[in-house]
Order: C-alpha cells, then sequence, then structure tokens
C-alpha cells in the first residue's frame, strides 16, 4: 500500500497506477480518472432567523432586504443565518446577539460565493417600535384668541381649559407627535355646543396604554345690554337714545290711556322686558321700565326707565273770588258763568283766581277793578297743560247799584 497526495486541476485528473506482483513478471496496470468540479458561485442563505424563528417572508434565493418590527419592551434579538453548503458569511459581527434602539436598526450579512468572487449581501432592518405616547406639543388658537390654562404646555400635564369670548365660534386644537404615534381629537370644534374634546396619543407600540389630553372649552357668555332700537310708538324719547343712557322722558296727551314701548336688544341672547305703567296711564308722571337682561344672566342686566308723562287737561279754578263782592251762584269749578250785585258805594275790587292744576297757565283776567255804576264784566281764562284742549274761561258780570 502506498498513499500519495496529488493536487487536483480543475476538470479531468488521470492517475495511473502499475501494481507488480511478488513474482515480478506479472503487471497490472489500472487508469483512474478524477474530476474536479469547478469551484460554486452560488451565494445565498437558506435560513434567516430572528430568536430562532425564520423571518416571515424569507426567500434567500430571490429576496435579500427584509423588515422586521418588534414590540417597543424589545431590547435585544438574536439573528441566525444559514448560508448554502458552499458559501460562507463574510462578517459576523451582525450575526448573533444585537441590542436594540427605538426605530430602525439596520444589519447586513452578507454571503461569500465559494468561488471567492460573488458577494450577496442581505438588509435586515428590524423596527423598535416607539412606546411614547405623550403629546409633544398642544396648539389650541381662535378668532380673536382665547387663554389657555395652564399657560404652557407640558407632556405631563393632561388636563387644560381654553377660555374664549361669547362670538367665538370656532377653536382649532392641534399638536405634534412622538415618531410612529398617532392621535384622535385634533380639528375645529364650536365652543357653543363642545364644551371638551379628548385628544388621544396613541404610542406607535400597540401594546401600550394610549393617553387622553382633555381640553375643556370654556365661552364666556355675553354681557351686552345694548340696544339696536327703544321706542315708544308715535312718541320721541328724550334725549334719544344712547347706550349709555338709563333715563328718559315721553310726553303724552291727556287723550293717550296707554304706550307702546319696542326695545330690540343688539345681542339675538339678550333679552328686553318691559314693564311698568304702560296701560292705565295716569295724569302726570307714569314709570315705565325696560329690563334688558344679557346672556350672562341678572347679576349684569340693564335697567331703562321712561318717564310717561301724561298731559294734564284740566283748565279749572280751584277758587275764585273778588274783593267786597259775593258772587252769584257759589263758586263751583264747573261753572264758569257768575254774577253779583255791589251796593254804590262799592267802587273798586280785586280778583283772586287760583288754578286747580299746577301745570295749567296762570288765569288771564280781564276786567277793571274800578267799578263803574252798572254792570262790569270780568273774564279768567285757564289754558290747560294739553295744548290739544280748549281753555275754561270764567265769566263774572258785577253790577254796581247807582246812587
Amino acid at each position: 500500500t502506498e498513499n500519495t497526495n496529488v493536487d487536483l486541476n480543475v476538470g479531468a485528473n488521470t492517475f495511473k497506477v502499475n501494481v507488480t506482483a511478488e513474482d515480478t513478471n506479472v503487471t497490472n496496470k489500472y487508469t483512474v480518472v478524477v474530476n474536479r468540479a469547478a469551484a460554486s458561485s452560488d451565494a445565498y442563505l437558506t435560513d434567516l432567523t430572528i430568536d430562532g424563528t425564520t423571518v416571515q417572508g424569507f426567500d434567500g434565493e430571490n429576496v435579500y432586504s427584509y423588515s422586521v418590527t418588534v414590540p417597543s419592551n424589545v431590547s435585544s434579538i438574536n439573528i441566525g443565518a444559514v448560508p448554502n453548503g458552499t458559501s460562507v458569511i463574510a462578517n459576523t459581527s451582525d450575526i448573533g446577539e444585537q441590542t436594540l434602539t427605538t426605530g430602525v436598526n439596520d444589519f447586513e450579512i452578507v454571503v461569500i460565493a465559494q468561488n471567492g468572487q460573488t458577494r450577496v449581501p442581505y438588509e435586515l432592518h428590524v423596527t423598535k417600535q416607539n412606546n411614547d405616547n405623550n403629546l409633544n406639543s398642544l396648539s389650541v388658537t381662535s378668532n380673536p384668541q382665547g387663554t389657555l390654562t395652564p399657560s404652557t404646555f407640558s407632556s405631563g400635564t393632561t388636563s387644560y381649559t381654553y377660555t374664549v369670548g361669547p362670538d367665538v365660534t370656532e377653536v382649532a386644537i392641534s399638536g405634534t407627535l412622538p415618531t410612529g404615534a398617532t392621535a384622535t381629537g385634533f380639528g375645529t370644534y364650536n365652543p357653543n355646543n363642545t364644551t371638551a374634546v379628548n385628544v388621544v396619543v396613541y404610542a406607535e407600540d400597540p401594546n401600550v396604554t394610549p393617553k387622553t389630553y382633555t381640553i375643556n372649552l370654556v365661552r364666556n357668555k355675553s354681557t351686552d345690554t345694548t340696544l339696536d332700537e327703544l321706542s315708544v310708538a308715535g312718541y320721541t324719547l328724550s334725549p334719544n337714545y344712547s347706550d349709555n343712557t338709563n333715563s328718559y322722558n315721553v310726553t303724552v296727551p291727556s287723550t293717550e290711556s296707554s304706550v307702546s314701548v319696542t326695545a330690540t336688544p343688539h345681542d339675538s341672547r339678550t333679552t328686553a322686558v318691559v314693564g311698568g305703567k304702560t296701560t292705565g296711564l295716569e295724569t302726570g308722571n307714569n314709570t315705565v321700565t325696560v329690563t334688558v337682561t344679557p346672556e350672562s344672566g341678572a347679576n349684569n342686566a340693564r335697567v331703562i326707565t321712561i318717564n310717561v308723562k301724561k298731559q294734564s287737561s284740566d283748565a279749572t279754578l280751584s277758587d275764585l273770588t273778588f274783593d267786597n263782592v259775593t258772587l252769584e251762584p257759589n263758586f263751583d269749578p264747573s261753572i264758569t258763568s257768575y254774577t253779583a250785585t255791589v251796593p254804590y258805594k262799592t267802587d273798586e275790587t280785586e280778583v283772586h283766581a287760583t288754578k286747580a292744576d299746577e301745570n295749567a297757565s296762570d288765569p288771564i283776567i280781564t276786567g277793571d277793578t274800578t267799578l263803574d255804576v252798572g254792570e262790569n264784566t270780568f273774564t279768567i281764562t285757564v289754558t290747560p297743560e294739553d295744548p290739544n284742549v280748549d281753555p275754561v274761561t270764567y265769566t263774572v258780570a258785577i253790577t254796581r247799584e247807582d246812587v
């Protein structure tokens, strides 16, 4: 037996072996052909695993890039790679136990064929999901701008109050999120019908409990007590209506028994209620009130007073006397004609007339207080406050007897 190491070339290698028997006259000749195959150019993985489980969708001969997502609580993985029988893995730094950071972790596994020339890289992208369920920022806006309390956003503070004026109908809520997170609740809201908005933040990792931020919307109620109109039908207010004036006067004739007052608030949320003496008007001053109550309530109400002065029609006298003269009949305010007779020696008199209504004109007296023999006529005229009513004239005829 003889052993010899021989280098083989790619292709057919022929070897001849002569065997001579102990009897040197006998020799057998053998021919051996050894075919050496060329080095393989195949370079691929037959398996790619994470923690012992084949990566989903693995096809080592056709697919060279893979993406895998793991939860946020996974801190490391063990990568396994099995090359085909004739190839090897060029790098081992991305094989075995690998520490993960949040986000995308990239690994590359290079397979080298037997021929040493063919190199095939495999990419493995492992995304460790983000467990951050906090808002990065919060924006709450309106026109005009309201007030956010607390005024400074903190991701750890989950309850806020946004207060706006009475006429704001749109509040926009938005914010920024961590990588991979999503949120519900962003949008535009009407504070008239929405009192609270929940913004729910979902971390990229669905196993993390969502975090809720509550924004309470408060619309201040209107305090507007201005009027677009304040009027008394058929009459003129004095002074003219002003938002800063709460006391007015109106004069009506003696024949008026009622007034119609119109009060129209500028703000549709404000009410105006007319009260007081609008019917059964009495001669003199009658008080009408207009209570204007804003949306914010009675504590902010405005009370407007209208003094309705009903003019008097009274043009009578409450008393009428003449010095040294006795009237016939005795004075009665409803009687306007009188007579009297005085002796000759009464040659003069004085007239004393008292009006019944202080608002009537002062009595106008005609006649000569020096009495002549015979008939002496006096008139006393009173004009009432109401210019639409005729004056009342009292007539007195005094006869002075002859000698």
